[in-house]
Parts: structure tokens; C-alpha cells; sequence
């Protein structure tokens, strides 16, 4: 697809107002703009919900002023009815403006990313819901977790390793490639910072705690019905 003048001009004031944050490709059926919507985009230092934007332009944005597509190629925190509200926003405003109107949408994104205080996806690890009352932390992978669940997770796996270490030393199992003992993200898998581990720790050892009383527990039922 030729690129028509107006939609060359704006493409090009999207990269000068958004370097590192819109990217575009050529298809055969137009354009895609990719705007990825960050919290310290939308004036918010530490932020707990991300998305990326998806704009497919095609011949009809020029000729007819209307965007073929807009949707949500990413995302960070941000659950399903969330993003409807979103993208039900950013289409109201496409059949309103003329083009160029991209830089309008990316901004009305950002700033409703602004209002959205604490992710509207829950806990990946428990399920539930976040609530401004209770603690929750963000990976650098941008997961977003209870502290109280990251805590609980990273000792039940702590304590896991340190079990099997002990096993394997009794059988006297060694190997120059036995992994090291980390952290990563219960989702990605990506190693979280040891800085963010680091101020876990005292909840971590208190989890820990509760997770050996557990075990425990369980050991004393299967040797009761063993009996």
C-alpha cells in the first residue's frame, strides 16, 4: 500500500511524540501502529497495569475516516473487562475525530491507564482479586502478585529445594550441573531482581514456618492411616 502524504506526516509526528513506545510495520492490507501504553507514560512513577495497542490502517482511514481495527496485541494487569472499556472508548472517539487521530487515542489510553490504581486481573498464584488494602508487588517481567502469595510461593519452593538436597546428599547423589537455587516468576519463568527477593525475606521465612507445619501435618495423618 502506497502511503498517502497525511498518513505519512502522521506517522512520522507519532515517532517524533512517542520514540520509544510506537512502532510500525507495512502489511499488505495497510499499516499496523503498535503504541505500547506505559504507566510512566500516563505521569505515574510505579504503575501496576501496561497494555500495547494494535491500529490496523488501511485504505479507508484516509479515504472514509475509519480505523480498520484497534485492539490489545498486550498486556499487563489489565483483565478482560477492562480492556473493553478501553477499546469501547477509543472506538467512540474514532467515529468522531478525522484523521490524523492516532496521537488522540494513544493519549485518551494513557490516560485512562492513569486511573487504574491496582491491576483488574486477579492474583495469578491465588486467584483473587486485588484490593488497594492489601499489599501486592510487581516483577520487572511486570507480573503483578499478593505479597503474601509471592512469599508463600517462593518458600514452598525454597523449602522444596532444600529437601531435595538433602535426599540427594543421602543417597550421595552429586553433580557438577545441579542447578543453583533462584528466584523466578511464577508465570514467565524470568529470574525476578535479587533486590526484590531480598525484601521478601522475613515473609518468606515466616511462610516457610507454615509450610513445614504443614508437611508435618500431613506426615502425622498418612502415618496415622498406616496404622
Amino acid at each position: 500500500m502506497s502511503c498517502p502524504e497525511e498518513l505519512k506526516e502522521e506517522i512520522e509526528s507519532l515517532f517524533a511524540i512517542f520514540p520509544d513506545t510506537v512502532t510500525v510495520k507495512d502489511v499488505d492490507s495497510g499499516y499496523l501502529v503498535y503504541a505500547t501504553i506505559l504507566p510512566e507514560c500516563a505521569g505515574i512513577e510505579e504503575g501496576f497495569v501496561q497494555g500495547e495497542l494494535e491500529f490496523i490502517i488501511d485504505h479507508k482511514y484516509i479515504e472514509e475516516n475509519k480505523l480498520h481495527k484497534i485492539s490489545f496485541s498486550k498486556s499487563r494487569g489489565l483483565g478482560l473487562h477492562t480492556m473493553q472499556e478501553i477499546l469501547a472508548k477509543l472506538h467512540e472517539e474514532a467515529s468522531i475525530y478525522d484523521p490524523p487521530m492516532l496521537f488522540q487515542l494513544i493519549t485518551t489510553a494513557e490516560e485512562m491507564i492513569r486511573d487504574i490504581r491496582i491491576p483488574t486481573l486477579p492474583c495469578p498464584i491465588c486467584l483473587c482479586d486485588f484490593d488497594e488494602d492489601e499489599p501486592f508487588m510487581k516483577t520487572k517481567c511486570f507480573h503483578i502478585f499478593h505479597n503474601q502469595c509471592f512469599a508463600m510461593w517462593y518458600a514452598v519452593k525454597t523449602e522444596d529445594y532444600r529437601r531435595e538436597c538433602i535426599e540427594k546428599a543421602s543417597r550421595n547423589i552429586y553433580s557438577s550441573k545441579s542447578k543453583e537455587q533462584g528466584c523466578w516468576c511464577p508465570v514467565c519463568r524470568e529470574n525476578v531482581a535479587q533486590e526484590d527477593v531480598e525484601a521478601f525475606l522475613p515473609l518468606v521465612e515466616k511462610k516457610v514456618g507454615e509450610y513445614k507445619a504443614l508437611l508435618h501435618k500431613k506426615k502425622l495423618e498418612q502415618e496415622r492411616r498406616q496404622e
